[in-house]
């Protein structure tokens, strides 16, 4: 699960031990930190989205009486694409057609393992 993941790198890189420990200034610290080691506002949002998530859990469980981080502004998207997004040439489409069904094995990841996304590539030879 994502959101595990992202709050166990957080509770690590902010030694966050406790609920009490959860502080705004630091996150928005970390965040900064990571806007400039060109991690994407995607990534920098969704710990973002998994800390806040979490210290809500902790208010509705009574762990904690206000959620920290309520109210705090997300990267803009739009301002900060990792990648520009446009649509395939006729000769970016012919070359996927043509190189699927030579395509390697994709290495086993733990997504794959678990059954979420396929192991294999597209082979364009079998019916789905």
């Amino acid at each position: 699960m994502d959101t595990r993941r992202y709050l166990d790198r957080l509770a690590v890189d902010l030694r966050w031990q406790r609920p009490s420990d959860l502080r705004r200034d630091d996150l928005e610290r970390w965040l900064a930190d990571q806007s400039r080691q060109n991690k994407s506002a995607r990534l920098r949002n969704a710990h973002q989205t998994a800390a806040k998530s979490f210290a809500n859990w902790c208010v509705r469980s009574s762990r904690m009486s206000v959620n920290p981080f309520d109210r705090m502004p997300k990267a803009n998207l739009d301002a900060d694409r990792c990648r520009q997004r446009r649509a395939l040439t006729t000769d970016d489409l012919r070359g996927l057609i043509f190189d699927a069904p030579n395509a390697t094995e994709r290495p086993p990841t733990r997504r794959s393992e678990a059954g979420d996304r396929p192991a294999l590539r597209l082979t364009g030879g079998r019916e789905a």
